[in-house]
């Protein structure tokens, strides 16, 4: 799951004309109050500028102490748009590290402040950013409500960077309930205004977007052009967080295919980048995706600890998609072992939580049949494939309506059996 947290438009470093005058109240030979105001506004604007630099570079905790000196020194002279504006770069950075009820502390002070100076380009700045949050913790009606308003405001300005945004964002979340047709068609319009715009960032996160629209269709080879494509454009960018998303897509389709060496030493590679970030949502992530690597090489042991490792740090981060996903990866590995009672329990749990999210996961639905199956309740799995297929249709997902109508197959073959 990637929301365009690092999309923002970039602060420029200003330089400014010291001159002895602006400095010194010469008949005094003390600087002015004005004087101080100005060199402290310019040192924040470099703070600011700086942390931009060492966020793209991966040094997040440099990046987030000097954003905390930039926001004590903007208190200090009481710049109230400065407040703002470190409350804002303050909170991206520690979304990042997967701080997100911290994060939205930063993000409601910036909104407020902004709100007060009737600032609505940094407004829908904020109101999107607190859409993220909401974002990453599964809560995607209220996602969507910020995204509508940030949009809103973005287009009354005439702001097409933020246009963008939106509309890329509105993508995610369709996405991630797994409307893959409506996901794709806002990810088409936020690429059309990247490419206009020239902002070789947003691009990059819009090519990985429509490559996991692919993945998760089924579409391998064409998923797979999509994150290489991203991977080229990140690597240029410098932007060591986004590469390490296209290592780990590529690792994926590695690991799908069966190349399984290939698979790890991309995820692995992945796994090193974001704990050098202290990426907290992403090491979760990533444990999961080795977990699967071992659960696909028939190391169900080791496939559950990394299970129950991305399972822990979603918990901690709350973050109910991954919460959700970790639960699933864990009952097909009990179903791997033949423990189908036990596996039918995670699936209960996993089905539990995409229900209140709204999410459409042909899979979990078609893993449980099968472990019905398997435990020779033929009428409930019947019920469950039926519910599995309509979702792997709806959302096109090739791969899980290949394996429905190989189950249903089977099923018909043991009711005949029962028949005769």
């Amino acid at each position: 799951m990637i929301f365009t947290i690092m999309k923002h438009k970039g602060l420029k470093m200003k330089l400014f004309n010291y001159h002895p005058k602006n400095i010194l109240d010469l008949s005094r030979g003390i600087p002015s109050k004005q004087s101080i105001i100005r060199l402290r506004q310019g040192k924040i604007d470099a703070l600011i500028g700086k942390s931009r630099v060492l966020e793209l570079t991966g040094k997040w905790e440099e990046c987030q102490k000097i954003r905390e000196i930039a926001l004590y020194l903007s208190n200090r002279i009481n710049d109230k748009k400065r407040i703002g504006e470190a409350n804002l770069k303050l909170a991206s950075i520690l979304i990042r590290k997967g701080y997100y009820d911290k994060s939205m502390k930063y993000y409601e002070k910036s909104l407020e402040i902004f709100e007060e100076l009737d600032d609505k380009y940094n407004i829908s700045r904020a109101i999107g950013n607190i859409g993220n949050i909401y974002g990453f913790k599964s809560d995607y009606d209220k996602a969507m409500e910020c995204y509508k308003k940030q949009l809103k405001i973005a287009e009354e300005l005439e702001d097409k960077r933020s246009i963008a945004i939106a509309v890329c964002n509105m993508g995610v979340v369709y996405d991630e309930k797994g409307d893959y047709d409506k996901a794709m068609e806002y990810y088409e319009k936020d690429l059309t205004i990247s490419k206009e715009l020239n902002d070789k960032h947003g691009i990059s996160i819009t090519i990985c977007n429509i490559g996991l629209i692919y993945f998760n269709k089924g579409n391998y080879d064409k998923a797979m052009r999509y994150f290489e494509k991203q991977l080229k454009i990140v690597e240029e960018l410098g932007d060591k967080f986004s590469i390490s998303i296209a290592i780990g897509n590529i690792g994926k389709i590695y690991n799908i295919e069966g190349n399984y060496d290939k698979a790890m030493k991309y995820l692995k590679k992945q796994l090193k980048i974001v704990e050098e970030l202290n990426d907290k949502g992403s090491i979760g992530e990533t444990m999961g995706n080795i977990g699967k690597i071992y659960a696909n090489k028939g190391n169900y042991d080791k496939a559950i600890i990394y299970y129950e490792k991305q399972l822990e740090i979603a918990e901690e981060l709350d973050t109910k998609y991954n919460i959700c996903s970790a639960i699933a990866s864990i009952g097909k590995v009990y179903a791997n072992k033949s423990e189908y009672n036990k596996a039918i329990e995670y699936f209960d749990r996993a089905i539990g939580i995409e229900k209140k999210l709204d999410i459409k996961n042909a899979e979990v639905f078609i893993e449980k049949a099968e472990a019905l199956f398997l435990l020779k309740r033929f009428n409930e799995a019947q019920i469950l494939n039926i519910k599995g297929l309509q979702i792997a249709e709806e959302v096109g997902n090739k791969k899980y309506i290949s394996y429905a109508n190989l189950l249903f197959k089977q099923l018909n073959k043991q009711h005949n059996i029962t028949n005769t």
